[in-house]
């Protein structure tokens, strides 16, 4: 892999960590680096607190557009070192509250791709639509506030996860409205162990619950209506019933709210996979991609598919490692999900 900043590349390095996310507003990126106190370019380059440009290539391909936010300096007998350590230039979302120039924090008819402009446009930032959401992102609310004390993030994904639409990034810096691709062909399968190097498959049935009952009340207006949705989990078969409330969103979106909450729910069964490699036939591992696994050791006597929702990539010049944290696709489609254990 390959990191820039500013206009340096840097291709050696004594240790790299790159952390690619779907569900999420940012990618994540650290390295260690020489650090001559003495070289000027480097007294350049190593300044604290410039939010200098960065990104992460490998083999021409571009996997993180974003700022070099934090430094960590040390000082003994050995060659000094400096950590530099970022995230995509989206990441300043989730960091800051909306700013005084995108208010008043009420919109009234506007739909989630105009908020999203309005917002992301404050911090500089481009908002993209993907294609196969377009429809939902054009949706008006009748009306939605922001807190004042809501991060960026927070307002956006709010809004989106009522409509079962993701608000995650993309490699050039943007923001990016989109759906998770669950339908796609597996890229790869591991069902015969290799390249696998460890595999993890931890549930948790605290956080399950055997129904999801979304609860929207009517509008003090009276221009909206009241309303409720319910859905099931397979997976919990004792009584452990959920309730919430929507706050926001129109009378179709509580359907939606409660599969999102089952969404959430499902993650109690990540999949991790720690692979000797960064790349799988020939390319570098993505989020947003399907494998199959099958392995009796995780109780998963069938083949089963797995959406992988990030991949954390480590190594030096000596050897390199990839961990995939994959989900079922379920957590992001709306189907209805069907135990794998039965």
């Amino acid at each position: 892999m390959i990191l820039k900043l500013g206009n340096i590349k840097f291709d050696i390095y004594n240790g790299i960590s790159v952390t690619l996310s779907y569900d999420s507003i940012a990618s994540l990126f650290s390295a260690s680096l020489f650090f001559d106190p003495s070289n000027a370019l480097h007294k350049q380059i190593f300044r604290p607190l410039q939010y200098l440009p960065a990104t992460i290539e490998h083999n021409g391909e571009t996997l993180i557009t974003g700022y070099a936010l934090s430094h960590g300096f040390e000082s003994g007998a050995i060659d000094t070192m400096v950590s530099i350590s970022g995230s995509s230039i989206t990441g300043v979302l989730e960091d800051c509250e909306i700013p005084v120039s995108a208010y008043p924090l009420q919109s009234n008819g506007l739909n989630l791709r105009e908020i999203a402009e309005k917002v992301c446009g404050a911090f500089k930032l481009k908002a993209v639509v993907d294609p196969v959401v377009s429809d939902r992102v054009n949706q008006k609310y009748t009306s939605s506030i922001a807190s004042d004390t809501d991060r960026a993030k927070e307002y956006l994904c709010e809004l989106a996860n009522q409509k079962n639409i993701i608000i995650t990034h993309d490699e050039q810096g943007n923001v990016l409205l989109t759906e998770a691709k669950t339908k796609a062909a597996p890229i790869y399968d591991f069902s015969t162990g290799a390249p696998v190097v460890r595999a993890s498959f931890p549930i948790d049935g605290q956080k399950m619950h055997s129904s999801i009952s979304v609860v929207k009340q009517a509008a003090k207006s009276g221009k909206g209506n009241a309303g409720q949705a319910v859905v099931n989990n397979p997976y919990c078969p004792a009584y452990r019933p959920k309730v919430m409330r929507q706050t926001s969103g129109g009378d179709v979106d509580t359907g939606k709210a409660a599969r999102n909450v089952l969404s959430d729910e499902l993650k109690a069964m990540p999949l991790t996979l720690e692979l000797d490699r960064w790349e799988l036939n020939g390319k570098i591992i993505r989020p947003n991609n399907i494998i199959t696994i099958q392995d009796p050791k995780l109780f998963l006597y069938n083949k089963t598919k797995f959406f992988i929702e990030q991949v954390t990539f480590t190594g030096n010049e000596k050897e390199q490692k990839a961990t995939l944290t994959c989900y079922l696709p379920e957590v992001y489609n709306n189907e209805v999900p069907k135990n794998i254990f039965e």
